[in-house]
């Protein structure tokens, strides 16, 4: 709404030409976060600059009415087609879309295309101004909750696999569900650690931290995807291994416990000397999916322990 108000009185006290094109830049480039925000900026401007260029090149090829009522129809199907597949692609449409309307109109076309690049550079930059500094979302913010989030859903999917073994079922509602939101939560996070590279120096905090926890909890999701999909060719699983999952279980639910709660998690409840055990257990056993089971724990227990680690790193950081 501000940006709106701040590119309507530019466009009053300036008698910008096309003003309009303004509110409507401002309302499709400005996006939630910055990152997001400065994506669409460069989208938008590129997508602009190139559409201009393509659309005065193909107008001169088809300068009659029906050939610009084809091309106006065709560029108004395209940018339809290409929006949310590409939003670049989608204003090169749009873009060639005004050209021909305006022809067709007053056989301007050509002539506005200078006020639409003003336009849309000004309204751009006004949306990355407001998202910058006046109301700005940075990652790092956002970075505790969101790995609190997948840790849980990590924790969640755990124990549906787990309930699979006892209960001897194949691919159970509740487990797809888990799978589902554990998937989802971890590409949050790797969305998260992605836009925080697009923002300024200054506000790129805890990037190795946030770099180490994408990694250590995709590995998480992908050997609980795999101790899973063991579910499938052999439905039990022994009493030692159930203890040994329980352990890990109440690892991660006292984790995520903490990090609720904006507390360091305690070295104590940490998974040290049991990932010594494992491998004690590791070193005599015999080749065969019972093996892979254990080799499977071994990880989730090891990249859980490390999980740990750098979740208190943040929180200690956070809390300073």
């Amino acid at each position: 709404m501000f940006v709106f108000l701040i590119g309507y009185l530019l466009i009053v006290w300036f008698n910008i030409e096309k003003g309009d094109w303004i509110l409507l830049t401002s309302l499709f480039v400005c996006q939630p976060s910055y990152s997001e925000t400065r994506k669409r900026l460069f989208q938008r401007i590129l997508g602009t600059l190139s559409g201009v260029v393509t659309g005065v090149l193909i107008v001169q090829i088809l300068p009659t009415t029906a050939g610009q009522t084809l091309l106006m129809l065709t560029a108004a199907y395209a940018f339809f087609v290409w929006l949310r597949k590409n939003y670049a692609v989608s204003v090169v449409f749009v873009t060639i879309f005004v050209i021909a309307a305006f022809n067709l109109i007053a056989g301007k076309g050509l002539v506005v295309m200078g006020p639409r690049i003003m336009d849309t550079i000004i309204g751009a930059l006004l949306a990355i101004a407001v998202v910058r500094f006046l109301w700005p979302d940075w990652q790092h913010k956002r970075l505790p909750g969101l790995l609190t989030t997948a840790l849980e859903k990590n924790k969640l999917y755990f124990s549906s696999i787990l309930d699979e073994y006892r209960a001897h079922k194949d691919d159970d509602l509740n487990y797809r569900i888990a799978r589902h939101r554990a998937h989802q939560a971890d590409n949050a996070l790797v969305l998260a650690w992605q836009g925080m590279k697009l923002e300024p120096k200054k506000q790129q905090k805890f990037q190795k931290h946030a770099y180490s926890l994408t990694y250590l909890n995709h590995a998480l999701l992908s050997y609980l995807s795999a101790f899973g999909a063991h579910k499938n060719t052999s439905n039990y699983i022994s009493k030692d291994q159930q203890e040994m999952c329980l352990q890990i279980e109440k690892v991660l639910a006292r984790a995520v416990t903490s990090l609720y709660e904006n507390k360091p998690c305690d070295p104590a409840i940490g998974l040290h000397s049991f990932l010594e055990d494992l491998a004690l257990i590791l070193s005599s056993c015999e080749k065969g999916v019972e093996r892979q089971k254990l080799v499977l724990l071994y990880n989730i227990a090891e990249v859980s322990e490390q999980l740990l680690r750098e979740a208190s790193l943040i929180t200690r950081e956070t809390r300073v």
